[in-house]
This record gives structure tokens, sequence and C-alpha cells, in this order.
């Protein structure tokens, strides 16, 4: 997807500026491996906001900040989104960092602008599909100390269902309904 600041060389490199300039910390502490709390919520920052500005993918973004697995970039995404969702303080410094860099940037035109906030709403979907595996897991585990040998046929199903060529053959199992056409899930027992 493409979206305002990737057309724009250094984008990550001013929003990673930015970031650490308001935290009153150093761009090389937002790329270092030091987990600290005061770097922690810094590095996060820049990362959604990297995320949301930039449309980059998940390694291309974990490659700006140190070489972190893409993985590490969802659980920062995610983490922040909560933070974000509980601290109206901390969502007005994000959405003011924002406004800034895009002024910094100067004004995108129409398309750009559409471009951004699809990647904003595909940013929120995804944590949103996270949030709901996680859910389902923690589902799973506790169905695997109650009644394993149906958690067992449960994972099967899923394993199978994974293995269509149809898109959304595995939304029935996320709605806990397990079972449905074999042939259609693509997998046999």
């Amino acid at each position: 997807m493409s979206v305002f600041f990737t057309r724009r060389p250094g984008a990550t490199d001013r929003i990673k500026a930015r970031v650490a300039e308001h935290y009153g910390v150093s761009v090389a502490d937002l790329e270092a491996a030091r987990r600290d709390g005061e770097i922690i919520l810094p590095r996060w920052v820049a990362i959604h906001l990297c995320r949301r500005l930039t449309g980059h993918s998940l390694p291309k973004i974990g490659a700006a900040f140190g070489g972190r697995d893409h993985s590490t970039i969802v659980y920062a995404l995610g983490r922040i989104e909560e933070m974000v969702d509980e601290d109206p303080d901390l969502a007005a410094v994000i959405e003011k960092m924002h406004e800034e860099l895009c002024a910094e940037i100067g004004t995108a035109d129409i398309a750009n602008e559409l471009d951004m906030v699809a990647g904003a709403i595909l940013h929120r979907l995804e944590g949103r599909m996270i949030a709901d595996l996680r859910r389902l897991f923690a589902d799973l585990r506790s169905q695997a100390r109650s009644d394993p040998e149906r958690l067992l046929h449960r994972l099967r199903e899923i394993r199978d269902l994974g293995a269509g060529e149809e898109e959304g053959t595995v939304l029935p199992l996320f709605a806990g309904k397990c079972g449905g056409d074999r042939k259609r899930a693509g997998g046999h027992r």
C-alpha cells in the first residue's frame, strides 16, 4: 500500500527523531537492544507511528529498529494499542506527534490521505485479529484441561481447514462451530 511517507526518503528516520526528541532519548536508544522502562514506551510509540504513517511491512519496520523480528513489532503494536485505549493522555500525545509529522512533510493530496486512513484501519483490524487469536488460544488451553480429547479433535479440524483453498474456510472454527463439510475444508481424517 502506498501512503504519504513511503514516497519520501527518510520518513522512518524523521519519525524516530521526533519521538526521541519528545521523550528525551536518542535515536540510537530506540534502535538498541535495551528493554528498560524508560526506552520501551518511546520505542513502541515510534513503531506505532511508523506503521501508521508509512505502511511499511512489519519486517521493514523491525529492520529500522535495530533488526527486530516482525513478531516483536506485532507485540509492540498490540501493547501500544492497548495503552492508547486505556490512556487518553498517551493517545493525545501520539495524535499530536502524528499531526506534527504530517505538517513537517507537507499536506498530502486526497489519495494519500485515503491511503493513510486505510493504513490506520488495517492496523486496527490486525490488532483485533491478534486479540481474537489470543482469546481463541486461551479458550483452547482451558479446553485442554477440561476435555483434552475434544480439543485434539478441534485442533485437527483447524489444521485440516487451514489446508483448504477457499477463502473463509477457517471462519466457522472461530465462531465455535467445529465440524462442517470436509470436502469444502479440503482436509481428511
